[in-house]
């Protein structure tokens, strides 16, 4: 979270749910606390946690929650592939990008690709 801005950059004429119509320029912060602060990012003391802090919709804009126990086991076996050294068991992430996740607080943020 500290090491620097998750984007650089302005984002001109973007339009979503965290840049409605109107606001057309958003600067990220140097060290993310305003979009923390915002609640774009979210935290938790645990990946459980964080897992119930997450509020996901599906694609008629219903609330339908994430599965908190899947994130955390999720995270688990990702700990458990990055202390075998020998990559991602799930997706075939090379063992040399991949940092275990152990020290809280856990953050999350909705990433989406644009249209």
């Amino acid at each position: 979270m500290k090491t620097g801005p998750l984007h650089s950059g302005g984002w001109p004429g973007l339009v979503s749910a965290l840049h409605p119509a109107g606001t057309q320029v958003y600067t990220w912060s140097s060290d993310n606390s305003a979009e923390l602060a915002r609640g774009w990012i979210l935290t938790g003391k645990d990946p459980t946690t964080l897992g119930n802090n997450i509020v996901s919709y599906d694609n008629f804009g219903r609330v339908v929650g994430m599965n908190a126990t899947n994130l955390a086991a999720t995270i688990t076996q990702y700990n458990t592939d990055c202390a075998a050294g020998k990559g991602d068991t799930v997706f075939g992430r090379p063992a040399s990008t991949m940092v275990a996740l152990t020290n809280p607080p856990y953050y999350a943020i909705e990433l989406c690709v644009a249209p």
